[in-house]
């Protein structure tokens, strides 16, 4: 699709490059030839532009304008929507366009060297920002995210560097080439790390979630139990993916993995009942799919190795104390104290049942949070403080 470089769409936005490309979607840089800012156009064809069987809105039509009136700090943390339109012509599938302001990496790229562990301060500060973005879409958005993964929490860029940088870029770059690039935004300093969640596309609102138990969600390893068996999710499921994510930002191991080959949820159904024991009947039988799982009478149908038998807390102990592939820096040493708290913390998101799972809301008051916490306020109140601009949209909370 490079021949949509030199394109002006809406006759305001210029397309200059293009940042990445996927299956039924594409990213491009434009310039808004009226304001002269830099922006993200977003360009979605094929399959991904049907309505859902729920018939939920999906994508851009879930996420807030500029104008959103609702003032929660997670609003800072999810993309706004800056301009959106179509594209259409005779005999030709629409194409949506959805213009969003300009964000850096993923934050894996935060990451130890050479391991999947997060500096532990940047994951703490990190989940607080995801809880209060989850706070904020379902409770006054009405929202289940469904796809909460690393490659979906982006890092923003600090506001007074992206002109400069993207100034950079384009110098740098042909518009001509063939490959799609990303913009290299500095990684910021661990104590200026600030998130967006994206990728709303496979997002459901969660005012009934009775009709989504056909649709099966998550990234497989990060699937929470009653998705697996087909039972009613909603935002629950989501906890569970964040608590399985931040297990692994912690000790560089998935939680519960499925079979590597064959991709067999059995043996991650295997491995939660090794740490929750067997699955009361009561909650299997919500499934649609629980049967080919499990045996009539409750039992797993899996002939496959034993998995150790661990409480929760002492599993999450065992590994955080120990990641996977490193060792922790010695200024990260962690007390047994604190991996005890982050246990606890983690054991009230990966619960079996959806509904004894602890809320986003009810997190934010975790003790584990509290230093985050903190030092987010803080920063707030020194940026209102402050003759200069901001760095953040968070700092607005």
């Amino acid at each position: 699709m490079t021949f949509l470089l030199g394109s002006i769409f809406k006759d305001r936005y210029a397309v200059l490059r293009e940042l990445s490309m996927h299956q039924y979607s594409s990213v491009w840089l434009v310039q808004d030839t009226i304001s002269s800012n830099y922006a993200a156009l977003k360009l979605r064809f094929g399959p991904t532009l049907q309505a859902p069987l729920c018939g939920c809105l999906r994508g851009h039509s879930l996420l807030p304008k500029e104008t959103d009136p609702h003032l929660h700090p997670g609003q800072a943390g999810i993309l706004h929507v800056l301009d959106s339109f179509n594209l259409t012509k005779e005999g030709v599938d629409p194409v949506e366009c959805v213009i969003y302001p300009l964000l850096g990496q993923n934050v894996l790229k935060l990451s130890h060297p050479d391991t999947v562990t997060l500096p532990w301060e940047v994951m703490r500060r990190i989940a607080l920002q995801l809880l209060l973005i989850l706070d904020y879409i379902h409770n006054i958005k009405g929202i289940v995210h469904t796809d909460i993964h690393p490659g979906n929490i982006l890092i923003q860029p600090a506001l007074d560097q992206v002109y400069p940088v993207v100034e950079e870029y384009l110098t740098a770059t042909e518009r001509e080439d063939k490959h799609p690039s990303s913009i290299p935004f500095p990684l910021p300093n661990e104590n200026e790390v600030y998130v967006t969640l994206i990728d709303f596309d496979s997002a459901h609102l969660s005012a009934d979630n009775a009709i989504h138990a056909f649709a099966t969600v998550q990234p497989e390893h990060l699937r929470s139990p009653e998705v697996t068996i087909g039972a009613v999710w909603g935002t629950p499921a989501d906890i569970w993916n964040l608590g399985c994510l931040l297990f692994e930002m912690a000790s560089g191991r998935h939680l519960f993995a499925t079979d590597d080959q064959n991709h067999d949820s059995t043996v991650q159904l295997a491995r939660m009942m090794s740490v929750f024991g067997e699955f009361p009947m009561e909650f299997l039988t919500r499934g649609q799919r629980w049967t080919t799982y499990f045996s009539n009478d409750g039992k797993l149908k899996y002939e496959g190795e034993a998995f150790p038998n661990l409480p929760f807390e002492a599993l999450v102990y065992l590994y955080v104390k120990e990641p996977k592939g490193s060792i922790r820096p010695d200024h990260e040493e962690l007390t047994d104290d604190e991996v005890i708290t982050f246990a606890d913390f983690l054991s009230q998101m990966i619960r079996l049942r959806p509904e004894d799972r602890e809320t986003a809301s009810g997190l934010l008051d975790h003790d584990w949070l509290k230093p985050a916490l903190r030092t987010m306020i803080e920063e707030v109140k020194a940026a209102a403080d402050s003759p200069y601009p901001l760095k953040s949209r968070w700092l607005q909370s």
